[in-house]
Parts: structure tokens; sequence; C-alpha cells
């Protein structure tokens, strides 16, 4: 005797997909290191070290990846996406001075670097606070200029 055959259920997949939100901020900053004697500072960072600093135009791009929802075709809401962004990195950063507005760089240089982990970890709060899982953040690249641009997606390396 033959079993019977069992059709197979058609279970159309989800789709993942990347969104992303790209806004601009303006910003001063020196680079300097506090673990640097001034000579050396000025060796690493050259006119970037300048005791009054400089300024950037920054572009911001954050970019969330998950899974559509099949009901609203959705993995967030771009809106709530713009408003995290906004609250959350555009309004901390926005026209300061990084070195003396932004505690996060008390100890730390600001570097495009150091502004894309902050960036990121400015994200994942946003995203918990407003009840969204924090896994959804793929990535955050920063331009500095149109030549040199930073990306950093959460790794980190062991010490």
């Amino acid at each position: 005797m033959v079993p019977p055959t069992i059709p197979r259920l058609q279970v159309e997949p989800v789709p993942v997909v990347r969104l992303s939100r790209t806004f601009n901020i303006s910003a001063a900053h020196r680079l300097h290191s506090i673990y640097l004697s001034d000579e050396d500072n000025v060796k690493l960072y050259g006119p970037c070290n300048r005791q009054y600093g400089h300024g950037h135009n920054y572009k911001i791009t954050v970019s969330l990846m998950g899974r559509a929802d099949p009901h609203t075709g959705m993995v967030v809401n771009l809106r709530v996406l713009k408003s995290i962004a906004q609250q959350y990195v555009a309004d901390l950063l926005d026209h300061r001075n990084l070195d003396i507005e932004v505690d996060y760089f008390v100890k730390r240089p600001s570097t495009t670097e150091n502004l894309a982990v902050l960036v990121w970890q400015q994200m994942h709060l946003g995203l918990k606070d407003m009840g969204l899982p924090e896994s959804l953040l793929d990535n955050v690249t920063i331009e500095e200029t149109d030549a040199n641009c930073v990306s950093y997606s959460g790794k980190c390396a062991p010490n």
C-alpha cells in the first residue's frame, strides 16, 4: 500500500528589506586626544587640531533592516524613523560644538568614527524607547566630506 501524498503548504517568504533615512547636521569640533601630548596631537591631526576647531556639514544615513510586515508592507513607518533620527540624533548634535556640548566626547576624540558609534547608540536607544526591536538597526553612515565617510554596524573588536 502506498501512503497518501500530503500536499505541501505554499508559504510565501517574508521579504527582508533595508530602509534608510538621510539627514544633515552642522557641527563644530577639534580633533584632539586627551591621551596625547599637544605636540603629538598636532602631528597626528594636523590642521584639524587647531585650538578653535573647525566645522562640517555632516550627511548621516541610518538604516534599518527587517521583515516587511505582510499586512502593512513596512518594516517601520518611515515617519517613525525620521522622528527617532530627529529626536535622538539631530537634536543632540546639530549646530553644536561636539567637544564642549556633547558629553560623549569628554574622554574621546570627536572623530567621525566615534561620531558614528554615538549615532548608533542614540538610534539604538530611540528604537528601544519607541518599543521597536533594537535588532532592526543595521548601519550608520556619516559623510564628513564628499570624499570621506565612515560606516558603523554595531560590531566591536575584542580588547
